[in-house]
């Protein structure tokens, strides 16, 4: 009986795709590797009605594209989505191949909540132009997402990039959450403008960070991270930083960078030294009950 539910919910999500997606529709159901420029896309993009969804627990359901997808020059003018909710049932997707989008301009929703991704991730020179979420993705390969523009609030949080993750020159017009994320490699925010509230709380940055002639026009908030080998923050600008009981297993370079209201390290533990913050300004730096631990000290953290 449910299997029957399951069914219609897939097939009155499905009436809502444009016709003129049936054929690349076609092709992704049928494991053909996609490639498209220079087109407008019309209608509904909905990827778990794209194959045979499996059952990975009650009320959950995962459907498996083995497409490569590239498009370049793209207008997606309808929601495109890995993942949506119906009643008691969430449908979600694993991409085995490559995702590349070049240029494209997505004016709608996008939603891949919870999608595996197996191979590489790049969105170069993208517009989202409504709200976008990559919560709880697993990226098992190399991720993207360079010089794009993310207009409305944006959730990365709770995802796993086992490789690397790379934002170079993007721009968060909105709210932007990446709280509890973990980058097991090195994690390039260089030249970033993070235009409202920045929210990298309960991060882990395994393999080093860079932020580098970043900027944040509202609060950049860092507090209950872990990082580990290089962490810059040269030559960026920020209105507030609070990194306050975070862990610093690495040595933190604030070099040239402006701090208009405050620094606060409020509670942390460094490890080998301070922050180095030659040419550094900021009309506050706190550091209450914050400590400098000895090396043998790391394993009671890890």
């Amino acid at each position: 009986m449910k299997y029957s539910i399951l069914s219609l919910i897939l097939i009155c999500f499905s009436c809502k795709s444009n016709k003129d997606n049936q054929e690349v529709h076609s092709q992704i159901k049928n494991n053909i590797n996609i490639l498209i420029e220079n087109k407008d896309i019309k209608g509904d993009f909905i990827f778990p009605e794209l194959g045979e969804p499996i059952k990975e627990n009650e009320g959950r359901y995962r459907t498996y594209i083995q497409s490569a997808l590239t498009f370049k020059n793209c207008t997606f003018k309808g929601k495109f989505l890995a993942y949506f909710r119906k009643g008691e049932f969430s449908f979600l997707t694993h991409f085995a191949k490559n995702l590349t989008f070049e240029k494209c301009h997505f004016e709608d929703t996008l939603n891949f909540k919870a999608a595996y991704i197996s191979g590489l991730v790049n969105f170069k020179e993208c517009i989202f132009a409504k709200s976008t979420s990559f919560e709880e993705n697993h990226f098992n390969s190399e991720v993207y997402f360079n010089k794009c523009d993310f207009r409305e609030d944006t959730r990365f949080q709770n995802i796993l990039a086992i490789k690397r993750f790379d934002c170079y020159e993007t721009t968060f017009l909105k709210n932007v959450s990446f709280q509890a994320a973990n980058f097991n490699q090195m994690t390039q925010f260089a030249s970033v403008r993070f235009m409202n509230y920045a929210d990298f709380t309960l991060c882990n940055f395994n393999n080093g960070v860079n932020f580098t002639f970043s900027s944040f026009s509202d609060k950049g908030d860092f507090s209950n991270c872990f990082f580990k080998n290089r962490i810059d923050f040269i030559e960026m600008k920020a209105k507030n930083l609070d990194f306050t009981n975070s862990n610093f297993m690495g040595d933190l370079k604030l070099n040239s960078s402006k701090i208009s209201e405050k620094l606060d390290f409020s509670k942390c533990n460094f490890y080998f030294s301070k922050p180095l913050g030659k040419k550094l300004e900021c009309p506050l730096i706190i550091f209450k009950e914050s400590k400098i631990l000895a090396t043998q000290e790391i394993d009671k953290i890890l």
